[in-house]
């Protein structure tokens, strides 16, 4: 700072003597630092030029001035009685200062400061609102921006738990195997990768393993990692470069996939690759730190000048249904097999219908093909539909069932194996469909009922006359089906208030009946009592008297035998007569005395008398 200030000095007298050389100046003051400034800074004002005592307003006598109050600053040079310039200084405000709280997220200590318009700077360096402590030590904050510094925040003593030690006993485990993995450091709960607890714990996985220590509600951050791989002891593949020995003094096995260890093969070699000069069978096996792995593929060197012979196939299954496969497997094959769908494995699965043969080959030549396999596909069968022409079977008919939509062979449940079949019993029928691959579902059932034409009915009145509001019963008996009557009813006895003829029928799934018996009904009237008169109630000489009857709505039966509603009578007598109806006789009516006399009626002469 004082060579800076010492620079500014020297540079303000060169200016001042430059200025007095080249021309008169006037006495002036002028601030080499910025006058907006913080609570903490001062400007520096120079005053020149002046050949006496400066004396600022400030009550400063020196030729600068530091000056850290607001305010409006001059000088007064004595020697020429001038006052300068005025320069104003102004101080901007401070920043508050910020408040540091502490919380602990995801059991690490978070350190916050607020408020701040602007940007906080921790003592560690760090800038942001939120840091996270690692390390123990005292932290605070300020608030910078385009106000002044704030004063420091109040402070937080962290106190940090340390990050765990991690070791392992190994870093590669076998089948069956296990690491042992340890954290040391931690006067707390340690925590690792999986959640499982304690200063050492067993894995059996492959994996990226850490931990970290818990204590007082804090948390340290995660250790570093150790990985432990594990190592599977897989047998190996062998090939060989040339195949057989025939136009070769030696063939090249050569052995792949073995993880982190040694060919071991079966004639005791314990190279990657070996020559062969002997006919035989090879294999090898993998030794690495885990042990010795299975056998790998055989590898079978036919002699010199052998051509193979054909192999011989065979399969599981020739007929293939829905979603199965064959295996089909070939022997006796001393080389290279190829199938004619260009697998080689000595077993294969097949899913596909084909004529399926192999070869076996080897640097010699080829074998003559093997035997045939015809392998067909068949879908399972499908659930017949059955109709018939009709249910319900009458007096010795027959009924004709049909099914459609079998791909095989087609089997009712009487028995029967035609698509169709002709019925004459009563029954349920179904049907399903069997083919190689099995038996469908059953089909819908179709249910076949028998009947006869129905028996002709007998029916029967309690009354064939009905009189003055009577009702006739009818009954109806003998009828296997639904009783029809002639008037409209079903029931069999029916109550009739109305004279007619009347029949029934019987009818069911089968036909009509025969009409019934007739029954006719009539209606009538009791018979009233007729009234009668005469013309004459006195005959004489074979004279002859008129009788008549009202009142009579049946036939007039008189007392002399006689019927009709008028009689003539000739002979003298006393006579009555009734009403007869079919629903009966009438009581006598009045009587009519007839007086008959044989001499000469002397006639009665009607005298008017004048007044």
């Amino acid at each position: 700072m004082r060579f800076v200030l010492s620079l500014l000095l020297f540079t303000h007298s060169f200016f001042a003597f430059s200025n007095n050389i080249i021309a008169d100046t006037t006495f002036s003051i002028i601030a080499y630092t910025p006058t907006t400034i913080c609570g903490n800074d001062s400007v520096y004002l120079a005053a020149s030029p002046c050949a006496g005592r400066i004396v600022w307003s400030d009550g400063e006598t020196t030729n600068y001035n530091f000056v850290n109050q607001a305010g409006s600053y001059t000088a007064f040079c004595e020697a020429t009685n001038e006052t300068s310039n005025a320069i104003t200084v102004t101080i901007k405000p401070t920043h508050p200062k910020p408040t540091v709280s502490l919380s602990v997220v995801d059991f690490q200590n978070v350190l916050t400061a607020s408020p701040c318009s602007g940007e906080i700077y921790w003592n560690n360096g760090s800038v942001g609102t939120s840091i996270t402590v690692t390390e123990n030590g005292v932290y605070y904050a300020f608030c910078r921006g385009t106000l002044c510094e704030s004063p420091p925040s109040n402070s937080f003593n962290t106190n940090v738990v340390p990050t765990p030690l991690v070791s392992t006993n190994k870093t590669q485990i076998c089948s069956a195997e296990s690491a042992i993995l340890t954290a040391t450091g931690c006067t707390g709960t340690i925590t690792w990768t999986g959640g499982l607890t304690g200063s050492s714990i067993q894995v059996s996985f492959a994996g990226t393993y850490s931990a970290y220590c818990s204590a007082d509600g804090h948390q340290s951050l995660n250790s570093e990692n150790i990985i432990i791989s594990s190592i599977d002891i897989l047998p190996p593949t062998i090939a060989s470069s040339n195949g057989q020995l025939c136009l070769n003094p030696s063939v090249t096995l050569l052995a792949s996939g073995c993880n982190e260890g040694t060919i071991i093969w079966n004639n005791g070699i314990t190279a990657t690759s070996i020559e062969v000069a002997v006919a035989g069978t090879y294999s090898a096996q993998c030794q690495n730190i885990c042990g010795l792995s299975l056998p790998s593929n055989v590898m079978t060197i036919a002699a010199a000048g052998s051509v193979p012979m054909g192999p011989v196939i065979s399969s599981t299954k020739m007929i293939l249904c829905d979603g199965e496969a064959a295996t089909l497997t070939a022997t006796g094959c001393v080389g290279n097999l190829i199938w004619n769908n260009n697998m080689t494995s000595s077993t294969i699965q097949i899913t596909q219908s084909g004529t399926y043969s192999a070869t076996c080959h080897n640097q010699c030549g080829s074998s003559p093909q093997s035997n045939l396999i015809i392998i067909t596909t068949s879908p399972l069968p499908s659930t017949p539909l059955i109709n018939s022409n009709k249910t319900i079977i009458c007096n010795g008919e027959t009924a004709t069932l049909t099914a459609t939509g079998c791909n095989g062979t087609l089997v009712w449940n009487n028995g029967m194996t035609t698509n169709s079949i002709v019925i004459s019993l009563q029954g349920t029928y179904s049907a399903l469909c069997q083919n190689l691959c099995g038996s469908s579902n059953a089909s819908n059932q179709i249910i076949i009922r028998s009947s006869i034409i129905p028996t002709t009915p007998l029916i029967t009145t309690n009354k064939i006359i009905m009189c003055d509001g009577e009702k006739a019963t009818l009954t109806a008996t003998g009828c296997n089906g639904t009783l029809q009557w002639s008037n409209g009813a079903t029931i069999s006895s029916i109550q009739l208030s109305f004279a007619g003829t009347y029949t029934a029928n019987c009818q069911n799934i089968c036909g009509k009946s025969v009409e019934s018996n007739q029954i006719i009904l009539k209606m009538g009237n009791t018979p009233t009592i007729p009234n009668i008169t005469s013309t004459k109630t006195l005959i004489c000489n074979q004279e002859a008297s008129t009788l008549s009857a009202s009142n009579c709505l049946g036939n007039i039966a008189w007392s002399n035998a006689k019927t009709g509603s008028q009689i003539t009578v000739t002979n003298g007598g006393i006579y009555t007569a009734k009403c007869e109806t079919i629903c009966g006789i009438s009581l006598s009516s009045n009587a009519i005395n007839i007086i008959e006399k044989s001499l000469q009626c002397t006639p009665i002469s009607i005298i008017k008398v004048r007044k």
